[in-house]
Formats: C-alpha cells, structure tokens, sequence
C-alpha cells in the first residue's frame, strides 16, 4: 500500500490541489489542504484497503479539509465584524441598534467555540449538564465551570437596556461581574451541571 499511496499523491496531487484552489482561493492554503490530505493518507494507510479507491479517497479529504478550512474563516470575519459594529457603535447601545436577537447571536459569536456550544446546549437546546459532558467528552465541573464562565461574558456582553456600554468584555455601568441585570439569562440558567 506504500507504493500505492506514494504513487497516487504524486500522480494526482496537481489535480487535488486545483480542487483545493477552487474552495479556498489561496495557493498557500490550497497546498496545506494537500498536505492534510496526504498526511492523513500516510497515517491511514494500513486502513486503506483497495489502492484504486485511493484518489476518491484523496480527492474527498481534500474537499473536507478544505471547506472546513472555509467554515473557519467564516466565522472568525463574522468575529471581526461583530467587533467592528461594536466599535463603530460605540455611542450607542447594541440593543438600541439592533434587537435582541441579534445581540444576543453577535454575543454568542464572540464566545469560544467550545464555550458556545456548552451554553447553547443547556440554556437554548435544554440539555442536562451530564448529557452535555457525556456529547462534549467533558466532565460534569468543566461543563459547569463552562456554562458560568460563558453566562458571564455574555452578561457583560449585552448591556441592560439604557446602558452605554456596548463593547463585549467591558462591564455594564453599575455592574459587577457576579450580579448580573440581564434577567432574561439568569431566568435560562439553573445550578445544575
């Protein structure tokens, strides 16, 4: 299978690389996709049993690594954009700007990823806190301790209504980190893990 695969990366690897280039638009991050995929191909290649499946194989792993490549882009120019209205906005609150909703998704969009998708499975999709340790591989104290750190930031994220403050990480006027005005997240949000 060693000869095979080494055959196989050299004979269609200007191939995947145009695929990679299609997704991603960048001849730098088209040529790591390849590598990914080749990578991955050496590390699987006691698994790969029919040599002749190896440029479909190729070929899909390369697509995969490639849009996952574009997802993750995606998010971190929303990130940026979300900074950048929050900075442009500076004299106004985000609830004034927008409604609810939208800052409320904004705020989520500046949480870590991991710490986004604990807060959203316990408080929007109700899962207990061990069915969301038992999805994430966490254990019950990192899903707790997750869930009240990203609440926090949240909090001090969304101003209360008729507050100046709008930078995310900033607090809200008269606010301390532990109590917080925003009752619709405290209402969301029980002690359980």
């Amino acid at each position: 299978m060693r000869a095979a695969l080494l055959d196989a990366i050299e004979t269609h690897s200007a191939v995947l690389f145009r695929v990679a280039q299609r997704i991603v638009h960048d001849p730098a991050v088209a040529e790591d996709m390849c590598q990914t995929a080749f990578l991955r191909a050496w590390q699987e290649r006691d698994r790969i049993a029919d040599p002749a499946a190896l440029k479909g194989w190729l070929a899909r792993v390369t697509v995969n690594e490639s849009l996952q490549w574009l997802r993750r882009q995606k998010i971190e120019q929303r990130r940026l954009a979300v900074e950048r209205f929050l900075a442009d906005h500076h004299a106004q609150s985000p609830l004034e700007v927008l409604g609810d909703r939208e800052v409320l998704l904004m705020a989520l969009g500046c949480l870590p990823e991991q710490t986004r998708a604990v807060v959203l499975l316990r408080t929007v999709h109700g899962y207990t806190g061990r069915e969301v340790a038992e999805l994430m591989g966490l254990s019950d104290v990192q899903v707790s301790r997750t869930l009240h750190a990203g609440l926090d930031q949240l909090r001090t994220a969304i101003p209360p209504p008729g507050s100046e403050s709008t930078a995310p990480g900033s607090p809200a006027p008269g606010s301390s980190q532990k109590s917080s005005p925003n009752k619709k997240l405290d209402r969301q949000h029980d002690h359980r893990p």
